[in-house]
């Protein structure tokens, strides 16, 4: 009988610990929606560049249409997304930057245009700056949750990889 008391107090202490230690490294599902969540914004502010330089008499199709294009892709992945592997991670990543490289284009070909002195663009390209930095934030954080939990194979790298290119000489 006397073991009984001291058992609830370790089960109490255990529970209690397995908290705290859950509370301070928050699991990468909070960290992937919040991640999901920018770059659904992002996605958002290219459509409405990529719509609004049209109405602005900037006619470059070529680099227009692959913005959206690519973002219309990539919110159409995310909408259907079941997160959990690293297949779905390396899809996502791989779509994230179909879309980085049409907007780099994009900004490219615009240099030099009366449309990029237009307010509404530039305000649009303002919140872009400040969503990439979010979005640089959310996957650090992301990343972070994932070497904790001991899930590299899940981390988001849009910098990454897959394998190196095949070059012959």
């Amino acid at each position: 009988m006397k073991r009984l008391p001291l058992f609830f107090t370790a089960l109490l202490y255990f529970i209690g610990f397995s908290a705290n230690s859950q509370s301070s490294a928050p699991g990468i599902g909070d960290n992937w929606n919040e991640l999901v969540s920018m770059l659904e914004r992002r996605i958002d502010l290219a459509i409405n560049i990529a719509t609004l330089l049209p109405k602005e008499g900037y006619k470059d199709k070529s680099t227009l249409n692959p913005v959206l294009l690519n973002a219309r892709q990539l919110h159409s992945y995310l909408d259907t997304l079941h997160f959990g592997d690293s297949l779905v991670i390396a899809t996502t990543v791989k779509k994230n930057n179909q879309l980085t490289l049409a907007l780099a284009r994009l900004f490219v070909s615009m240099e030099g245009k009366p449309q990029r002195s237009n307010p509404k663009i530039m305000d649009l390209m303002i919140q872009l700056e400040g969503t990439e930095n979010r979005i640089v934030v959310s996957t650090n954080s992301y990343n972070e949750a994932c070497v904790k939990l001991k899930r590299k194979d899940l981390r988001f790298d849009p910098n990454r990889q897959q394998k190196a290119p095949n070059v012959k000489f």
